[in-house]
């Protein structure tokens, strides 16, 4: 951590993120006892967080009382050194399962230490993020929305036994890239979830039978990863729609009928993998097509009230865009 000057303003952008296999790996229930392994990537979508100067006193800026709640949180651990008007910006709207919280909670961070003077690298701004909503506020939440968008790009996470998290970049070749890209499409489902409490159901299921469940999604990581790492993409699809339904066997609630009906006709039409991303219940959903047949995946998931959503890879992760 280094010093820098104070500053009046600071605007910070995060982006959100998606996986490829269904999750929940990332929980400090598993990964403190087994240690934990998944692949995200982070998207073109973005958190903006404003920190400025106020002259009087600190205040947030939001439109509802509920979305001052992480703000607040941020601002009580953190301190601030002067008063701020703190202001955050989605593209997104929250429990759409692309981890927009942690993106705010990771956008927030970032700002305000920034605004302090401070410098902290990558690691340090998700680990605080995470710290913030899982621990000060008790959240449900695991450690893959805070560390994906911090640091963005497609990435393996290794969550350790002692709480921490080793990050190793998924080395594609510009082509395999691009090819990933284009068999990925993202469709917001209309349906708004509860994440906590869809992810408060999880936890109180059988210590054993989750325990079970994330031993073979996280293998499924494994292979994933290894399928990046040599080229073999194709195969991704029926990995992604195989741990689909590993998930959606032990939690309840994970789909619903408009999600079910959204899968089957996709798959029905050359889809070859499918997963909802997030805790379930609504939000996106993420498929993987050849391009050749997404035209009608497309034509007719918007027949059925799906709204497609074009994104490309971030690279960037969360970064300060503009300091005065």
């Amino acid at each position: 951590m280094g010093r820098k000057k104070d500053f009046e303003t600071v605007i910070c952008r995060t982006p959100v993120r998606a996986t490829l296999t269904s999750g929940g790996i990332d929980f400090d229930a598993y990964f403190l006892q087994y240690g934990g392994f998944e692949v995200c990537f982070s998207i073109n979508k973005y958190v903006y967080v404003i920190a400025h100067h106020d002259g009087h006193k600190t205040r947030i800026c939001t439109s509802h009382p509920a979305e001052q709640k992480l703000p607040k949180a941020t601002l009580f651990r953190l301190g601030t050194k002067k008063p701020v008007n703190l202001m955050v910006s989605t593209t997104l709207a929250a429990g759409t399962g692309l981890g927009t919280g942690g993106a705010i909670t990771v956008g927030l961070v970032y700002a305000l230490s920034m605004f302090n003077g401070e410098v902290w690298d990558k690691n340090k701004i998700a680990d605080t993020a995470y710290r913030i909503e899982r621990h000060d506020l008790g959240l449900s939440c695991g450690k893959k929305d805070q560390f994906s968008t911090a640091f963005g790009g497609i990435n393996a996470y290794f969550y350790n036994k002692d709480d921490t998290v080793d990050v190793k970049p998924v080395r594609l070749s510009a082509a395999n890239r691009q090819t990933l890209q284009n068999y990925l499409m993202l469709f917001d489902s209309g349906q708004v979830h509860d994440s906590e409490k869809i992810l408060k159901t999880q936890v109180k299921l059988s210590a054993e039978k989750i325990a079970q469940t994330m031993h073979i999604l996280k293998d499924y990581n494994f292979k994933l990863y290894d399928l990046l790492k040599k080229g073999n993409l194709r195969a991704i699809g029926p990995l992604m729609r195989k741990t689909f339904e590993i998930k959606k066997k032990i939690v309840p609630n994970f789909s619903t009928p408009h999600l079910d009906r959204g899968f089957n006709e996709a798959f029905r039409l050359g889809a070859s993998g499918g997963r909802i991303s997030g805790a379930g219940g609504g939000g996106f959903i993420l498929l993987f097509a050849h391009p050749a047949k997404q035209g009608k995946i497309r034509g007719r998931l918007e027949q059925l009230g799906y709204e497609y959503l074009p994104f490309l890879f971030d690279f960037t992760g969360t970064q300060i865009i503009h300091t005065s």
